[in-house]
């Protein structure tokens, strides 16, 4: 097994680029400026179907537990965060997480990422940490604000995780800086799950996520993607306590002659991948929601490679 440092290490990684909310989360208070948020550690997953056969949940608790012959030394997990805090012309929306576990040893990663690209990047910061021991924390720093941005590109964060053979977290807690915005909130796709029409999908690791490793400008991250070759491929992605309604959708649509699409209740909206453009391009959509959103590929599931990159909600469609 990989050897981790007995002593809980942060360190700033450079940045490339300048009730109960989805069932894992309770709003413990929501102060004149500021707001704490504990997730249960049990809301996050593996970030691929590979990782996540080893993962057990008890008492909201997630760890990493070997099973069969052959298991590996550490699996990747990632955990959902609700920005709430963030909204037009606000612009000292940070954000701080503390995660706590016991045994073995994890590395969280506290990631920031905008849902335009430059070139094929999106990283816009990172904050890394870890513990290992009876019992640990890990205490991450967000370095971006203005999360809310303009019409078309906003910035959102997520949580990413390594975790050695029995190691356990058992929460994590998110400060915003700011007060709570009525009906406006901003989630990533980390939040999504897979519905029971699929079985095969995949977060998007790569380089930004490889601990103590600085972010590799040409590596983006923070998006669900449909690998090609899956056998399929649709997210349901929850609306948050407190959401608008309505909702707006950042896209990366697939490869290829295909189309990338998302719907809340009713009819199907899609987005196309022009002649020309990048695999980066981003897409989005704008949906009067009650209900979560539902995202997938359009007739050609088995081709793969549609993003879903994060969502966020208000009370008009103009946001």
């Amino acid at each position: 097994m990989t050897s981790r440092p007995q002593n809980e290490r942060t360190r700033w990684l450079p940045p490339t680029l300048a009730a109960a909310t989805l069932g894992v989360m309770t709003l413990l208070s929501t102060a004149a400026h500021a707001a704490s948020t504990t997730y249960q550690a049990s809301g996050c997953h593996g970030a691929t179907h590979g990782d996540e056969k080893y993962l057990s949940r008890y008492s909201n608790t997630i760890q990493y537990l070997p099973s069969g012959s052959q298991y590996p030394d550490e699996v990747h997990l990632v955990c959902p965060i609700v920005k709430t805090t963030s909204g037009p012309g606000i612009v000292n929306d940070s954000l701080s997480v503390t995660v706590a576990g016991y045994s073995g040893w994890a590395t969280c990663t506290l990631s920031e990422y905008q849902t335009t690209f430059n070139g094929n990047s999106n990283v816009v910061s990172q904050f890394e940490g870890d513990g290992s021991g009876y019992y640990y924390t890990m205490s991450l720093y967000g370095n971006a604000t203005n999360y809310w941005g303009n019409s078309t590109t906003w910035t959102y964060a997520e949580l990413h995780c390594t975790l050695s053979q029995l190691a356990t977290l058992t929460g994590y807690t998110v400060n915003e800086a700011g007060s709570v915005q009525a009906n406006r909130r901003i989630v990533s796709a980390a939040a999504c799950k897979q519905t029971p029409e699929s079985d095969s999908y995949s977060y998007y690791l790569g380089a930004p996520h490889v601990p103590y490793a600085v972010p590799d400008p040409g590596q983006p991250g923070g998006f669900v993607e449909a690998p090609g070759g899956s056998l399929g491929f649709k997210m349901s992605c929850p609306l948050p306590a407190g959401a608008g309604a309505y909702t707006q959708v950042g896209l990366g649509p697939a490869l290829g002659n295909y189309e990338m699409g998302c719907k809340a209740g009713g009819s199907w909206s899609y987005v196309h991948r022009a002649q020309g453009e990048s695999e980066w391009a981003f897409k989005n959509l704008v949906f009067k929601t009650s209900v979560a959103l539902t995202c997938a590929m359009k007739n050609n599931p088995d081709d793969g490679d549609g993003k879903v990159l994060s969502y966020r909600t208000s009370n008009s469609a103009s946001f």
